[in-house]
């Protein structure tokens, strides 16, 4: 009878830990993947919003997943990456330089943003198609960019 109130017990204090997540802050961890044209993106930033939280958010490893805590509830997702110029290259930061320059008007200070590498209807709240319910039925959650 010891042995069965001890695995109860364990099996309890599992579930109470998967439900509440890691640190008692009532967030619950969720593995999400992006993939776009068949592979995971890697760099991507992902975050989860709702107009009644704290906007959580993650960055997507070299496969493309990422781990985000949140508290339960439904999200929009917005995923987002930009273009990145090696420091140590000087002939594509110069290039980069003369594209921010010449991109806006009047010169220096007026360039446009980095380059979002994912299409614009994924970067914004008001048009991302994406959206996840915490916790999440089955995990990863893939999103797919086209």
């Amino acid at each position: 009878m010891n042995r069965i109130s001890m695995l109860a017990g364990c099996i309890l204090a599992g579930l109470m830990v998967a439900i509440v997540g890691c640190g008692g802050d009532g967030k619950v961890s969720v593995k999400v993947k992006i993939v776009k044209d068949g592979k995971g993106v890697d760099g991507a930033a992902v975050v989860f919003q709702s107009g009644t939280t704290t906007p959580c958010s993650g960055v997507t490893d070299a496969n493309g997943e990422a781990t985000i805590a949140a508290p339960a509830g439904e999200y929009k997702v917005t995923v987002s990456k930009t273009e990145v110029v090696a420091v140590n290259d000087p002939k594509a930061s110069m290039d980069m330089m003369k594209k921010m320059m010449t991109a806006g008007k009047g010169g220096p200070g007026k360039g446009g943003p980095a380059k979002d590498l994912m299409p614009e209807e994924y970067t914004k709240l008001d048009t991302t198609k994406l959206s996840i319910k915490v916790p999440a039925a089955t995990q990863p959650v893939i999103f797919e960019i086209k």
